[in-house]
C-alpha cells in the first residue's frame, strides 16, 4: 500500500490469500439431425475438468465424448441424456429428438400375361423389398411374380403394393381375363333331306374380307328313287366363317354341278357351271357349259354355249373340266376341254373375254392333254385374298411343264391310268407357284408332301393326294384325297390338326368347307380350328411439351386399354394424353383379341412445360418507319430472324417467329405477322392576292387520305383540304401541313410565302392561265394574262412530286413538248414573284 502526502510518500508491503467460490456445472447441448445421422455440439458451462456421459436413448452403449456423432438405426422419438461431472458436482440435461430416414422411392409396376384364365404377373417394380398383391377375386399374395387363375373371365381391377421398410408405392391397372375357346367348330351352311349338295373347290373364292361360295342343291338322275333335285344355283356370303347368309341367284333346267367362281380386280364376281339337259342313273348325263356374272345386283347368264359341248349328246359329254380366271391384263379367262368324262384324249381350250365379248376358242395344247379319262384333270387357282394368280392342271398321259399366255403358268408330270381300268389315278407330282414364293409338292407316292422342300407330313399307305395341295392365308395346308377323310396340317409344326368326315375341303383363312352327301340329312358346313393366338403389345410415343402421342405397334390385338399413373384412361387404339405438371409416369397397354392379353408398360419422362411466349410490338408500321417487338416469357429468345436479343428492331413486313425457353428448359412458339402500310406525300400550292391566300393540297395517296392538319403561320389552323388565310401585315410566314392516310401513316411539309398587300385598284388585275390544249397528245401552250411579274416559271410534276420538266416563261408564253410522257394527270406549278399558281393538264397518247 502507497500513502502520498505533501511532506513525502510512505508503502507498506504485506502478502494475502484469495479463494475463488466453487461452481457446479451447467449441462447443456445442441443437435444437427441429417437422416438417422444426428451431431450433438456440447454447450455446457463451469466444465472445468468435467467429465462427460452421453446415454442416445436406443440402448447403445454410453459415449464419454465432449460433442459426439450418433447414427440411429431406426425412424423414431429419442430420449437423449448428457450428465457433466466436475469436482464442484454433477448436472443432467435430458432432451427428446426425432430421426426420420429420408425415403428412397420404390415404384410399383407389373405386366401380366394371360392364357384364358390364367395369368403370369411379372413384378417390374424398383427399390422395392416387400410385396402385395391383390387380385380383385378376393385372392392375395406376397409373392414377387405370382401366377392366379380366375374363376371366370371378366376385367379385374389389380394392385401391387412395394415397400423397402421406409416408404411404400402402389399400383393398379385393369386386367382383361377371357374365357378362350379351342378345339374344333363347326357351323352348318346347309342342311336339307333327300338331296346331294353340289359344290366345288374353284366355286369358292374369299376377296375383300368376304367369303362366297357358289353351290346346288342335288343333281337330277332321272330316277326319282335316286333322290330329287333343286334346280337352283345358290350363292352363299360371311364375313366370319361362321354366321352364313345364302340366296337362289340363277335358275337350272334339272341341276348343275362344278360351278367355278372367281372374282376380278373390282370385286365382280364371274361365275362358270355346267347346267343340266338330261339325267341318268349317275347323276347328270348331258349337260352344256355356262357363264354368268353379276350385273348391278342382278345374276345374269351372259353366255350358255361357251363349250364345245351342246347338251345333248350322251357321254356326258359337256365340255369338261373347265376353269375360269382373272388375268393380270384386265381380261377373264376360260380354259376347257370337251371330253366328258369317258372321251379319250382332247386339246385344251382358251377363250377370251374381252369387251364383254368371248373370243374364240384358242387351242394351248395338244390333243393329248385332256387325257383318257378327263374327269381327272384337276384344274386350281391359288387362292388368295387379292384374287387368283396361277392356273394348275394334271397333264393326262404325258409329263410335260408349260407357260400359257400372259405368264399363267402350268407345271405338272406323272402319269394318269384311266377310270375305267383302275378307278384311281397314282404317281403324279405336283408343283405350285404362288405370290409369297412357297412352293409346295407332293412326291411320286402320292402320300409325302413337302412345302419350300422340307417334308411337311406322309400320308398313311391307303391315303395318297389325288387333288391339290392349297395354300392359304391362314398359313394351313390342307390335303383332299381319295378316301373320306381329310387333313389339315400345320406349316409349323407339320402336325394333322383335325381329321373330319366330308368329300371336299376348302381352305380359307383358317377354315373348310365341307360338303356331306353320305348321310341324311345332307349337309354342307364349316370346319373352324380354334387357335388361341397371343397379341403381342408394344408402343413408341412422342413428347411435344406436355402432350404425349402414343402410337400402338401391336398385333394379334382387337381390343385396346390405356392406363397412365395420372389417372387417365383410354380405349383408344393411338391415344393423345396431355400431363399438367411435370415428372416420370408410367404408360400401361394392354391388348387382347378376346381370348389372350398382353400388356406392356412403359415411362414417359416430361421434364417441363411449354414456355408461354409472347409478342408485344405494332403490328403495322407505315413505309419507311420501323417498329420494335419484344418476346416475354422465357429467359432465352431465338427470332426468325437469327437474332436471339429479347426485342428486335423491324422495318420491313413479314411473319416475325419468336422460340422462347423458360427457366426449366421448355421451348414455347409464337408469332406476330408485321404488315407495311404505305405512306402519304404531303405537298400543297398557293395563290396569293393582297392578304389573303388560296392554298390547295396536291399530297400524293389521297385517295386513302381522311385526316389533314395546316399550320397557316399566322397563328391559326385549320383541317380543312383547301383553307384560305388571311393575313393583315406584309411579310414572311411559314405554312404547314400534315396529312394522314387511313392506315394512320402521316407526312408533313413546310414552305414560306411572301405576303406584299397591294393597292386596292390592282385588286382587280387577277392573273389569269390559259393552258391548250388540254388535253393534249403531244404538245401544250400555257399564257398567262394580267402578270406584271418579269420573271416566271413553271415546273411539270407527276402524282408522285417528281419533276417532269422545267421551263421559263418568256413575255408569260411557253410551248412545252410532252410527246415523251405517259399518258396521265400532270400538275403545272406557275411561280411568278408575287404568286404560286397550281394547275393540271392531262396527257392522253
Amino acid at each position: 500500500m502507497t500513502i502520498t502526502t505533501a511532506c513525502g510518500t510512505n508503502t507498506t508491503t504485506r502478502n494475502i490469500t484469495v479463494s475463488q467460490a466453487c461452481l457446479p456445472p451447467v449441462a447443456s447441448f445442441t443437435n444437427a439431425i441429417t437422416n438417422l445421422n444426428v451431431a450433438f455440439s456440447n454447450t455446457s458451462t463451469n466444465t472445468i475438468g468435467a467429465s462427460y456421459s452421453w446415454n442416445f436413448g436406443d440402448n447403445t452403449p454410453l459415449s464419454t465424448q465432449a460433442n459426439p456423432t450418433h447414427n440411429y438405426t431406426q425412424n423414431g422419438t429419442f430420449t437423449v441424456i448428457l450428465t457433466v461431472t466436475t469436482a464442484c458436482g454433477i448436472h443432467t440435461k435430458t432432451q427428446n429428438i426425432t430421426v426420420t430416414q429420408a425415403c428412397v422411392q420404390p415404384i410399383a409396376s407389373f405386366s401380366p400375361v394371360a392364357n384364358g384364365l390364367s395369368v403370369a404377373f411379372t413384378n417390374t417394380s424398383t427399390n422395392g423389398l416387400t410385396y402385395n398383391w391383390t387380385f380383385g377375386n378376393g385372392q392375395t399374395s406376397m409373392l414377387q411374380n405370382p401366377t392366379v387363375v380366375f374363376a371366370a373371365a371378366g376385367t379385374y381391377i389389380v394392385t401391387l403394393v412395394t415397400s423397402n421398410g421406409n416408404c411404400t408405392n402402389s399400383f393398379s391397372q385393369q386386367v382383361i381375363v377371357t374365357a378362350c375357346a379351342t378345339g374344333i367348330a363347326e357351323y352348318t351352311i346347309y342342311s336339307g333331306e333327300n338331296t346331294n349338295p353340289q359344290i366345288n373347290k374353284q366355286g369358292y373364292v374369299y376377296y375383300g374380307g368376304k367369303h362366297y361360295l357358289v353351290w346346288s342343291n342335288g343333281t337330277h338322275n332321272g330316277n326319282s328313287s335316286y333322290g330329287t333335285y333343286d334346280a337352283k344355283v345358290k350363292l352363299s356370303t360371311s364375313t366370319d366363317g361362321i354366321t352364313w347368309t345364302t340366296e337362289n341367284i340363277l335358275t337350272t333346267t334339272i341341276g348343275s354341278m362344278g360351278h367355278v367362281l372367281t372374282v376380278d380386280n373390282n370385286g365382280k364376281l364371274h361365275l362358270a357351271y355346267v347346267e343340266g339337259t338330261g339325267g341318268s342313273t349317275y347323276g347328270l348325263q348331258y349337260g352344256k357349259l355356262v357363264y354368268a356374272n353379276n350385273v348391278n345386283g342382278t345374276w345374269v347368264k351372259q353366255n350358255t354355249d361357251l363349250g364345245t359341248g351342246n347338251g345333248t349328246s350322251s357321254g356326258y359329254n359337256w365340255s369338261f373340266p373347265y376353269q375360269l380366271m382373272y388375268g393380270n391384263d384386265g381380261k377373264l379367262r376360260m380354259y376347257y376341254t370337251n371330253t366328258g368324262w369317258y372321251a379319250v384324249g382332247a386339246p385344251l381350250y382358251l377363250r377370251v373375254l374381252d369387251n364383254g365379248v368371248w373370243g374364240n376358242p384358242i387351242t394351248i395344247s395338244n390333243a393329248h392333254d385332256g387325257g383318257v379319262d378327263s374327269r381327272n384333270n384337276i384344274w386350281s387357282f391359288t387362292k388368295k385374298s387379292s384374287g387368283q394368280t396361277d392356273v394348275y392342271l394334271s397333264s393326262g398321259w404325258y409329263c410335260c411343264t408349260q407357260s400359257f399366255i400372259n405368264g399363267f403358268k402350268v407345271f405338272t408330270e406323272g402319269s394318269n391310268y384311266a377310270y375305267r381300268q383302275t378307278n384311281s389315278i397314282s404317281n403324279k407330282r405336283w408343283y405350285y407357284e404362288n405370290t409369297r414364293g412357297d412352293s409346295v409338292s407332293v412326291a411320286s407316292d402320292g402320300r409325302t408332301i413337302s412345302v419350300n422342300n422340307r417334308v411337311l407330313t406322309t400320308l398313311p399307305a391307303n391315303e395318297y393326294v389325288n387333288e391339290n395341295v392349297w395354300i392359304d392365308e391362314a398359313g394351313s395346308y390342307v390335303i383332299a384325297n381319295t378316301s373320306t377323310n381329310s387333313r389339315v396340317f400345320d406349316a409349323a409344326t407339320g402336325q394333322s390338326l383335325v381329321n373330319n368326315t366330308g368329300k371336299f375341303i376348302i381352305p380359307a383363312n383358317g377354315l373348310q368347307i365341307v360338303a356331306d352327301g353320305t348321310v341324311n340329312p345332307r349337309k354342307i358346313y364349316v370346319i373352324k380350328h380354334q387357335t388361341n393366338v397371343a397379341p403381342v403389345a408394344s408402343f413408341t410415343n412422342t413428347i411435344n411439351g406436355m402432350s404425349v402421342n402414343f402410337v400402338n405397334t401391336s398385333t394379334n390385338g382387337v381390343n385396346y386399354s390405356w392406363t397412365f399413373s395420372n389417372g387417365q384412361t383410354s380405349t383408344a387404339q393411338n391415344p393423345s394424353v396431355t400431363f399438367t405438371n411435370a415428372g416420370t409416369y408410367t404408360a400401361c397397354l394392354t391388348v387382347s383379341n378376346g381370348c389372350n392379353s398382353r400388356q406392356i408398360c412403359q415411362e414417359v419422362r416430361l421434364s417441363c412445360a411449354i414456355a408461354n411466349v409472347a409478342i408485344s410490338g405494332n403490328s403495322a408500321i407505315c413505309q419507311g418507319g420501323n417498329t420494335t417487338l419484344t418476346a416475354s416469357g422465357g429467359t432465352a429468345y431465338v427470332w426468325s430472324n437469327g437474332a436471339t436479343t429479347p426485342s428486335i428492331n423491324v422495318i420491313t413486313g413479314g411473319n416475325y417467329t419468336v422460340t422462347a425457353t423458360n427457366a426449366t428448359g421448355c421451348l414455347g412458339t409464337t408469332n406476330l405477322n408485321v404488315t407495311v402500310n404505305p405512306r402519304p406525300k404531303a405537298d400543297f400550292g398557293f395563290n396569293i392576292q393582297g392578304g389573303k391566300s388560296q392554298f390547295t393540297s396536291i399530297s400524293t395517296d389521297t385517295n386513302n387520305t381522311t385526316v389533314y392538319r395546316w399550320d397557316l403561320g399566322n397563328g391559326t389552323t385549320s383541317n380543312l383540304k383547301n383553307p384560305i388565310g388571311n393575313y393583315s401585315t406584309n411579310g414572311n410566314y411559314t405554312i404547314c401541313l400534315w396529312v394522314t392516310n387511313t392506315t394512320g401513316c402521316k407526312d408533313s411539309i413546310c414552305k414560306q410565302i411572301n405576303v406584299t398587300r397591294v393597292a386596292t385598284q390592282d385588286l382587280s388585275n387577277d392573273l389569269k392561265v390559259e393552258i391548250y390544249p388540254n388535253p393534249t397528245t403531244g404538245h401544250f401552250t400555257l399564257k398567262l394574262q394580267n402578270n406584271t411579274s418579269l420573271k416566271s416559271e413553271v415546273t411539270l410534276f407527276n402524282t408522285l412530286g417528281q419533276i417532269i420538266l422545267k421551263q421559263d416563261l418568256i413575255n408569260n408564253i411557253g410551248q412545252f413538248d410532252v410527246s415523251s410522257m405517259t399518258s396521265a394527270i400532270y400538275l403545272i406549278k406557275i411561280r411568278t414573284e408575287k404568286k404560286e399558281i397550281w394547275r393540271k393538264i392531262i396527257v392522253n397518247r
